[in-house]
Protein backbone atom coordinates (compact mmCIF):
# COMPACT_ATOMS: atom_id res chain seq x y z
CA UNK A 1 0.00 0.00 0.00
CA UNK A 2 1.31 3.43 -0.92
CA UNK A 3 1.12 6.17 1.65
CA UNK A 4 1.13 9.76 0.58
CA UNK A 5 3.40 11.74 2.85
CA UNK A 6 4.27 14.61 0.66
CA UNK A 7 1.96 16.21 -1.80
CA UNK A 8 2.94 19.36 -3.60
CA UNK A 9 0.84 21.22 -6.08
CA UNK A 10 2.42 23.53 -8.57
CA UNK A 11 1.92 24.55 -12.11
CA UNK A 12 4.36 23.45 -14.78
CA UNK A 13 3.49 24.16 -18.36
CA UNK A 14 -0.11 24.87 -17.42
CA UNK A 15 -0.79 21.48 -15.79
CA UNK A 16 -0.89 20.42 -12.20
CA UNK A 17 1.16 17.54 -10.91
CA UNK A 18 1.59 15.76 -7.65
CA UNK A 19 4.76 14.53 -6.05
CA UNK A 20 4.42 11.26 -4.21
CA UNK A 21 7.01 9.75 -1.89
CA UNK A 22 6.71 6.24 -0.52
CA UNK A 23 6.88 5.92 3.18
CA UNK A 24 9.36 3.58 4.83
CA UNK A 25 8.69 1.04 7.50
CA UNK A 26 8.55 3.69 10.19
CA UNK A 27 7.13 6.43 8.03
CA UNK A 28 10.45 8.10 7.12
CA UNK A 29 11.65 8.91 3.61
CA UNK A 30 14.10 6.53 1.95
CA UNK A 31 17.28 7.59 0.15
CA UNK A 32 20.89 8.51 0.78
CA UNK A 33 21.73 10.48 3.84
CA UNK A 34 23.57 13.74 3.43
CA UNK A 35 26.70 12.31 5.09
CA UNK A 36 26.90 9.32 2.69
CA UNK A 37 26.25 11.55 -0.33
CA UNK A 38 28.99 13.97 0.77
CA UNK A 39 31.49 11.12 1.27
CA UNK A 40 30.73 9.73 -2.19
CA UNK A 41 31.15 13.14 -3.86
CA UNK A 42 34.43 13.80 -2.05
CA UNK A 43 35.83 10.36 -3.00
CA UNK A 44 34.91 10.92 -6.67
CA UNK A 45 36.57 14.36 -6.63
CA UNK A 46 39.75 12.97 -5.02
CA UNK A 47 39.91 10.08 -7.51
CA UNK A 48 39.55 12.39 -10.51
CA UNK A 49 42.15 14.84 -9.16
CA UNK A 50 44.67 12.01 -8.57
CA UNK A 51 44.13 10.75 -12.13
CA UNK A 52 44.64 14.26 -13.55
CA UNK A 53 47.80 14.71 -11.45
CA UNK A 54 49.31 11.46 -12.82
CA UNK A 55 48.40 12.46 -16.37
CA UNK A 56 49.97 15.92 -16.04
CA UNK A 57 53.03 14.41 -14.33
CA UNK A 58 53.60 12.20 -17.37
CA UNK A 59 53.32 15.15 -19.73
CA UNK A 60 55.70 17.30 -17.66
CA UNK A 61 58.34 14.56 -17.33
CA UNK A 62 58.22 13.96 -21.10
CA UNK A 63 58.82 17.65 -21.88
CA UNK A 64 61.58 18.14 -19.30
CA UNK A 65 64.03 15.68 -20.80
CA UNK A 66 66.83 18.00 -21.88
CA UNK A 67 69.79 17.18 -24.10
CA UNK A 68 72.79 19.37 -23.28
CA UNK A 69 76.49 18.81 -23.94
CA UNK A 70 79.22 20.95 -22.40
CA UNK A 71 82.81 21.11 -23.58
CA UNK A 72 85.05 20.82 -20.54
CA UNK A 73 88.55 20.76 -21.96
CA UNK A 74 89.98 21.21 -25.46
CA UNK A 75 93.71 20.90 -26.19
CA UNK A 76 95.49 21.14 -29.53
CA UNK A 77 98.97 19.69 -30.08
CA UNK A 78 101.12 18.82 -33.07
CA UNK A 79 102.78 15.42 -33.43
CA UNK A 80 104.78 14.27 -36.43
CA UNK A 81 103.41 17.04 -38.65
CA UNK A 82 99.75 16.26 -37.81
CA UNK A 83 97.50 18.15 -35.42
CA UNK A 84 95.84 16.31 -32.56
CA UNK A 85 92.82 17.88 -30.86
CA UNK A 86 91.80 16.31 -27.55
CA UNK A 87 88.20 17.05 -26.51
CA UNK A 88 86.39 16.33 -23.28
CA UNK A 89 82.59 16.55 -23.44
CA UNK A 90 80.12 16.16 -20.56
CA UNK A 91 76.41 15.41 -20.85
CA UNK A 92 74.89 18.01 -18.52
CA UNK A 93 71.34 17.24 -19.63
CA UNK A 94 68.68 15.07 -18.01
CA UNK A 95 68.52 12.40 -20.71
CA UNK A 96 70.98 10.19 -22.58
CA UNK A 97 72.50 11.68 -25.73
CA UNK A 98 73.76 9.76 -28.74
CA UNK A 99 76.51 11.43 -30.78
CA UNK A 100 76.24 10.57 -34.46
CA UNK A 101 78.79 12.79 -36.16
CA UNK A 102 81.85 14.99 -35.77
CA UNK A 103 82.43 17.89 -38.15
CA UNK A 104 85.47 20.12 -38.67
CA UNK A 105 84.69 23.48 -40.29
CA UNK A 106 81.44 21.98 -41.59
CA UNK A 107 83.04 18.85 -43.11
CA UNK A 108 82.48 15.45 -41.55
CA UNK A 109 85.58 13.54 -40.45
CA UNK A 110 86.72 10.76 -42.79
CA UNK A 111 87.32 7.95 -40.30
CA UNK A 112 85.48 7.03 -37.10
CA UNK A 113 86.87 4.62 -34.51
CA UNK A 114 90.47 5.32 -35.57
CA UNK A 115 93.30 4.15 -33.35
CA UNK A 116 96.47 6.16 -32.85
CA UNK A 117 98.82 4.20 -35.09
CA UNK A 118 101.66 6.67 -35.24
CA UNK A 119 99.59 9.38 -36.93
CA UNK A 120 99.51 7.71 -40.32
CA UNK A 121 96.23 9.24 -41.43
CA UNK A 122 97.42 10.52 -44.78
CA UNK A 123 95.12 13.18 -46.24
CA UNK A 124 92.45 12.29 -43.67
CA UNK A 125 90.65 13.74 -40.73
CA UNK A 126 90.01 11.00 -38.20
CA UNK A 127 88.67 10.52 -34.67
CA UNK A 128 88.72 7.76 -32.11
CA UNK A 129 85.02 8.39 -31.45
CA UNK A 130 82.71 5.72 -32.85
CA UNK A 131 79.85 7.03 -34.97
CA UNK A 132 77.18 6.09 -32.41
CA UNK A 133 78.66 7.16 -29.08
CA UNK A 134 76.08 7.26 -26.24
CA UNK A 135 76.50 9.51 -23.22
CA UNK A 136 74.18 9.07 -20.25
CA UNK A 137 73.31 12.00 -18.06
CA UNK A 138 76.39 13.14 -16.12
CA UNK A 139 78.89 11.07 -18.13
CA UNK A 140 82.03 12.50 -19.72
CA UNK A 141 83.53 11.42 -23.06
CA UNK A 142 87.16 12.02 -24.03
CA UNK A 143 87.90 11.93 -27.75
CA UNK A 144 90.79 12.72 -30.03
CA UNK A 145 90.65 14.23 -33.52
CA UNK A 146 93.58 13.72 -35.91
CA UNK A 147 94.13 16.32 -38.66
CA UNK A 148 96.50 16.02 -41.59
CA UNK A 149 97.48 19.57 -42.60
CA UNK A 150 98.28 18.41 -46.15
CA UNK A 151 94.69 17.37 -46.89
CA UNK A 152 93.89 18.95 -50.28
CA UNK A 153 90.59 20.65 -49.33
CA UNK A 154 91.56 21.87 -45.85
CA UNK A 155 93.96 24.83 -46.26
CA UNK A 156 94.72 24.69 -42.54
CA UNK A 157 97.72 26.52 -41.14
CA UNK A 158 99.12 27.06 -37.71
CA UNK A 159 97.34 29.87 -35.80
CA UNK A 160 93.95 29.47 -37.52
CA UNK A 161 90.72 28.76 -35.67
CA UNK A 162 88.84 25.58 -36.50
CA UNK A 163 85.26 24.77 -35.56
CA UNK A 164 84.76 21.34 -34.02
CA UNK A 165 81.08 20.38 -34.04
CA UNK A 166 79.38 17.31 -32.57
CA UNK A 167 76.01 16.25 -33.99
CA UNK A 168 73.51 14.31 -31.85
CA UNK A 169 70.73 11.90 -32.77
CA UNK A 170 68.30 14.47 -31.34
CA UNK A 171 69.24 16.80 -34.20
CA UNK A 172 71.24 19.25 -32.09
CA UNK A 173 74.74 20.50 -32.87
CA UNK A 174 77.35 21.42 -30.27
CA UNK A 175 80.40 23.34 -31.42
CA UNK A 176 83.58 24.83 -30.05
CA UNK A 177 86.44 26.76 -31.60
CA UNK A 178 90.01 25.49 -31.37
CA UNK A 179 93.16 27.40 -32.32
CA UNK A 180 95.67 25.27 -34.20
CA UNK A 181 99.19 25.64 -32.86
Amino acid sequence: MTTFLDTAWSSRGGTLFRSVVKAGARGRRRGLSLVVATIILISIAVTVSVAVAFWLGGIVSFHTQVEQLMGQNTVCAIHGGNWTIALQVKNAGTTATQLTGLFLNGHEVDTYGAADVGYTFVDEWATNMTQAETLRSGETLAMVVYLDPDRPDSALTSGTMIEVMLHSAGGLDYSTLVKLI
